[in-house]
């Protein structure tokens, strides 16, 4: 969801190379690697690492489930549909680059209509003409559209240091400092509410109790009292030209795993033991039981943690350690994905026409049993607007839907699923944000979440292990938590710039609202 400038780093980055040092392994010293977990983030990692180490290095992923974790789909009325991570911004460079890589598409836009309702009336209802919503958007939010595109821009433009620093071979042991690598304004972020934040630059009420509140609510299932860099990564999501992957978004993860020659092995791993007193050079045993539940056990010089050590997530024992590795403080966040094939109940929400009627309807009030009820597109549409395509509509909520629930919101409906999982983090304390480092040559990717949990995040924490790993492995300790200098523009943002606007840039803007506007993802 980051947009940026085109730049040499950025041009390096889609041409796939990476400026780091390199020596000439023997095959005597190449690592046996093991990741525990198949998501984004674990599978990244072992990209990166095949790309860092070469042919030399034999990696192992566990994984008892299917390849993508929550990057998934569900098949539903004869369709497949995105049922997880749902949408790539043309500007994040790692799954932008992957998805060329592996020869994937984009699926086919499906534009559409935003609402936003408040639990009693609709606050603001977009139009199927454009100019008609550009004018509904202003009329509402006025020159607050203005301040979340400057907001956005001076944001991706900090983010992207990240890409320089991890080209550069820069890696670090945790989420605070990979933050402050990029500025110390996006560390600072994690300290701040999202409301008191906004309320800080300059935006209205309106804007934070509706458009903001709105999209933590269908991206996160939480308010806005929730830290601020989590709530700007939602908003970026604002920003035009969203995408998802044809076929689906775990495409690229599932044809990761084969392009890197990744062993994809199906089992649990149930315990993680430290077996050599060298410090410097551990050995982990990992043992588990595979589909057929048949234990087995294996040895590593690397280990790289992939999935939450959190209650109610994992159950890995970790033994043997000088110091005790436990599980982290703070708790995934339940969401439900309730899929209804059927027709919404449009005059709840004082509608006539069904034509009218929002495709991403958000929610603006905290007391709702729902978050969003959204159109969806199966994940090999072509675009074709003749074509037939199921009525098919996604409820988040934080329960799955009853009955009454459902007759609630559909007047009509004959098919129900629903996917239920810990999706995200419970955003709340930053005090125990946890480290990518366990231990000597232990890693743990998915700290990286409760800064912000997105594609690319986890793909840029899969990075920064990967190099982390690498890096110590060869001796490179300068190239870890290094302090780096990245000189950015004025980030205030000043009510002056607003008041001089002239016609010609006020129209530029609105082109990039109208594409936002008819890109709202689903």
């Amino acid at each position: 969801k980051m947009f940026m400038r085109t730049s040499p780093t950025i041009s390096l980055l889609l041409c796939g190379f990476m400026f780091i040092p390199r020596v000439n392994l023997q095959k005597n010293e190449s690592p046996k690697i093991a990741i525990v977990g198949g998501g984004a983030g674990g599978v990244s990692s072992g990209h990166f690492l095949r790309e860092l180490f070469d042919k030399h290095v034999q990696i192992d992923l566990y994984e008892d489930k299917e390849i993508g974790g929550r990057v998934s789909s569900v098949k539903f009325a004869g369709q497949d549909y995105e049922s997880g991570g749902s949408v790539i911004h043309p500007k994040n460079m790692y799954m932008v680059n992957m998805t060329k890589m592996l020869g994937l598409k984009p699926r086919a836009k499906a534009h559409g209509i935003l609402g936003i309702y408040n639990g009693e009336e609709m606050d603001f209802t977009g139009s199927s003409f454009s100019l008609v919503t550009m004018a509904k958007m202003f009329w509402r939010y006025g020159y607050d559209l203005i301040r979340l595109d400057t907001w956005n821009t001076h944001l991706l433009e900090k983010f992207s240091s990240i890409y320089d620093h991890q080209i550069a071979g820069h890696a670090f042991t945790s989420v605070e400092k990979l933050l402050e690598s990029m500025s110390q304004d996006m560390r600072d972020l994690l300290y701040v509410s999202a409301e008191k934040k906004f309320k800080e630059e300059g935006f209205s009420e309106r804007f934070i109790n509706e458009l903001a509140l709105g999209a933590l609510r269908n991206n996160y299932g939480q308010s806005t009292d929730i830290q601020a860099f989590v709530c700007s990564v939602s908003l970026a999501g604002a920003m035009p030209g969203l995408w998802e992957v044809h076929g689906g978004n775990n495409l690229v993860f599932k044809q990761l795993v084969k392009h890197a020659s990744i062993n994809h092995i199906h089992a649990k791993v149930q315990s993680v033991t430290l077996t050599s007193t060298n410090s410097q050079s551990p050995r982990y045993i990992l043992e588990g039981v595979n589909r057929d539940n048949v234990p087995f056990k294996d040895m590593y010089d690397i280990v790289i943690i992939a999935t939450p050590l959190h209650d109610k997530i994992s159950d890995i024992k970790f033994n043997g350690f000088p110091k005790p590795v436990s599980y982290f403080p703070g708790e995934y966040k339940r969401t439900v994905a309730n899929f209804v094939h059927g027709t919404p109940n449009i005059t709840k929400f004082g509608f006539d026409n069904l034509n009218d009627f929002p495709t991403m309807l958000l929610t603006a009030n905290r007391e709702l049993y729902y978050r969003s009820i959204g159109k969806q597109f199966p994940v090999n549409w072509g675009g074709d607007g003749k074509a037939f395509l199921p009525s098919v509509w996604k409820v988040f909520s934080e329960e799955p839907l009853t009955e009454s629930e459902f007759d609630d919101l559909f007047l009509s409906y004959d098919q129900t699923t629903m996917v239920d999982w810990r999706a995200y983090p419970k955003y709340g304390s930053t005090d125990n944000i946890p480290p990518f480092q366990l231990a000597q040559r232990l890693y743990y990717v998915n700290g990286i979440e409760w800064a912000a949990s997105a594609m690319e995040t986890s793909v840029i924490g899969g990075k920064n292990v990967a190099l982390l790993a690498y890096n110590q492995w060869m001796g490179l300790h300068g190239n870890i938590d290094q302090e780096v200098h990245v000189k950015h523009d004025k980030t205030e943002l000043d009510d002056s710039q607003y008041e001089n606007l002239d016609l010609i840039s006020f129209w530029v803007f609105w082109v990039n609202v109208k594409a936002a506007i008819l890109d709202f993802p689903s």
